[in-house]
């Protein structure tokens, strides 16, 4: 039998613009020159959003070997998404997600980051590989009951739709912001057939670590950053050796840090030319997908409601300081009226804001629900909108 190997390195970089970040420059000036001791022939980057971060890490590659790198070049950070290459990327491309389209709340920054994934078919010597990067959402446990599975089930539906098409061995990278125990992982072994290296080889180490500098909680000990394979028609992939990468310990300016508030990994992998016959979709990760997004679906809906009721109320309010505004006496009456005055013009941005939230942001959020169950049951085969 015909074998090559292949190393591929997944890192989540942590490069957000500053003051958000921490020490971004130096760790990414670290990150660089830590790429020629994990030898990786291809390396995911997520969490790239400025463009200095990918010009340094782009350079890096380029000494170390990577001679190919991609990413989207658009104003939003790219999608916090970088490629390099040993070998050449044939037509690669970032695929937005459709989830989330409802800014929850204000402050989780996934909603202003427009998610995607990377998708390149890659020319090794060996044959073409169909190679998918990716960051999902965020799932911000401590503000949020549901931690967005539904939004994460949505874009799974979306990478499910891409890997349908593929019949090249396929590797998927990336923080996937899931553990093995978690409905979504469950989701996307069975719609895709894709093979964790992690559960293929027993190593099962957490990427994101209590004992990291950057890492204050105690409850940071878990595994969410993931290398999946899958067989092609002609060609498979097998797991020889997974580890962690770039998770040294080192000073900046004499304090602890390391890398990245995550762990890398670094897969060895061999191309072999006998295959294991594909399986298809498994129709119980279906049903459990379908689920979700309803769960989603009935969420989008609800906030849609509530906020129509807030935005009449503040239109409503508006409405009432405009007339109080027509009365010019010096009166008792006039002073109440300034303050409900006062009241309304407070009040309006409100009822701007819940106009847009119902109006906008809603009835999208909504169709891309509608739009990912027609998604999932051709995935899976069905000619109907919903899985039952």
């Amino acid at each position: 039998m015909h074998t090559s190997k292949l190393r591929v390195a997944t890192l989540n970089a942590w490069a957000l613009p500053d003051p958000i970040g921490s020490s971004v420059a130096e760790r990414i000036h670290a990150i660089g020159a830590e790429i020629p001791r994990v030898r990786p022939d291809v390396i995911a980057f997520q969490e790239v959003w400025t463009q200095s971060a990918r010009r340094a890490l782009t350079r890096a590659g380029r000494s170390a070997g990577l001679q190919h790198a991609w990413s989207a070049k658009d104003a939003l950070g790219a999608g916090g998404l970088l490629l390099l290459s040993r070998w050449p990327l044939e037509s690669p491309r970032l695929q937005r997600f459709s989830l989330p389209q409802l800014p929850t709340r204000p402050d989780h920054l996934d909603y202003y980051g427009r998610k995607g994934f990377i998708a390149v078919r890659i020319a090794l010597p060996s044959g073409p590989l169909h190679l998918l990067t990716t960051h999902l959402q965020a799932r911000y446990g401590r503000h949020v009951s549901h931690e967005y599975r539904s939004v994460r089930v949505g874009q799974i539906i979306e990478l499910a739709t891409e890997l349908d098409r593929a019949r090249d061995p396929v590797v998927l990278l990336g923080d996937l912001n899931f553990r093995e125990i978690d409905d979504e992982y469950r989701v996307l072994a069975g719609l895709t057939q894709l093979r964790d290296a992690a559960a293929e080889t027993g190593w099962r180490e957490p990427t994101v670590d209590s004992s990291n500098p950057f890492r204050k909680s105690t409850a940071s000990h878990k595994r969410i950053d993931y290398v999946f394979i899958r067989d092609g028609d002609t060609s498979g992939l097998r797991v020889r050796a997974l580890g962690r990468a770039f998770d040294e310990r080192f000073e900046i300016d004499g304090r602890p840090a390391t890398f990245s508030d995550h762990a890398g990994l670094v897969a060895e992998l061999e191309i072999h030319d006998a295959p294991r016959p594909p399986a298809g979709p498994a129709r119980a990760a279906a049903v459990l997908a379908a689920e979700m997004l309803a769960t989603g679906r009935e969420r989008a809906q609800r906030i849609r409601e509530d906020a129509r009721v807030a935005a009449s109320a503040g239109w409503a309010a508006a409405l009432a300081a405009s007339l109080g505004c027509r009365h010019r006496t010096l009166s008792r009456r006039r002073l109440l009226r300034a303050g409900l005055t006062a009241a309304g013009i407070a009040a309006l941005p409100p009822g701007v804001g819940f106009t847009m939230l119902a109006e906008y942001f809603a009835p999208d959020e909504l169709e891309a629900y509608d739009r990912l169950s027609a998604r999932l049951a051709a995935v899976i085969g069905e000619t109907g909108p919903h899985i039952s």
